[in-house]
């Protein structure tokens, strides 16, 4: 019986010390993304946010949330706290530069830089496939680092020849799957799907008539009084849309 008393005694302590290292553990990668820790900036987008950031909310049933006037939002994965306030937003000479050194060590040799946009927290841009104008795949760029990495969300999720998450794409090798860009909603009709969401979810917001053509879904910008603030995405299949609830202040433009 003393035997058996130990045995389960020790077998608690082991208990107890693991649960111990899991919670260090959290605590530690939570203060690191906090405080803007060097090497977790080569991982973790920047944001430009001051105070604590936000849950994510639900844009038409996805992972998305609310814009704030379209302002700056948590970081790129539910619940993750990246903030730097003191990060200097990226240049356009910059991005365009990070850009073309990415093109560059890649295999696409179909494939040109397309718009960028400059946010306060990172800069966007979009791949477009030289010979067919239709939009390959969505990027960010890391104002600290320069690193260029797949945007998340639709460009992940959604896009059907140079989807990351299917194996293929810009992280994964050429694609090599054939699809083709013709999708059961049209350009037209997701345009209409976006504002309707729009007026909806966030009144006074408008989205702009011309819609980019990805293999799988459409991005769209979005306007208030007139003026580009971020994007939405809406999937040519089903119609979704999904808000880039990721993008700060919008501070330049390039491109289409």
């Amino acid at each position: 019986m003393d035997r058996k008393i130990g045995w389960i005694l020790a077998i608690s302590a082991v208990v107890i010390a693991i649960s111990a290292l899991i919670m260090v553990g959290a605590v530690l990668g939570r203060t690191l993304m906090q405080t803007g820790d060097p090497w977790m900036s080569q991982w973790m987008p920047h944001q430009n946010v001051e105070g604590a950031a936000q849950e994510f909310g639900m844009a038409s049933g996805m992972m998305g949330g609310g814009y704030e006037t379209m302002g700056p939002r948590s970081g790129w994965m539910q619940g993750g706290v990246f903030i730097d306030s003191n990060i200097e937003p990226l240049t356009l000479e910059e991005a365009e530069s990070a850009l073309e050194d990415f093109l560059a060590a890649s295999a696409y040799e179909d494939l040109e830089i397309g718009e960028i946009m400059i946010f306060d927290n990172h800069g966007y841009a979009q791949f477009v496939e030289g010979s067919t104008g239709i939009g390959a795949m969505e990027v960010l760029i890391d104002p600290v680092s320069l690193v260029v990495t797949p945007e998340h969300g639709p460009n992940m999720m959604w896009n059907q020849k140079y989807s990351t998450m299917g194996g293929q794409g810009m992280m994964g090798g050429l694609p090599s799957r054939v699809v083709s860009a013709e999708m059961p909603v049209s350009a037209d009709e997701a345009s209409t799907l976006a504002q309707s969401y729009l007026d909806e979810a966030y009144p006074g917001l408008e989205v702009d008539e011309h819609a980019d053509v990805f293999y799988g879904y459409y991005t769209l910008h979005t306007l208030q009084d007139g003026e580009t603030v971020g994007m939405l995405s809406v999937n040519g299949y089903t119609g979704q849309v999904f808000v880039h609830t990721w993008h700060g202040d919008l501070l330049e433009m390039h491109g289409d």
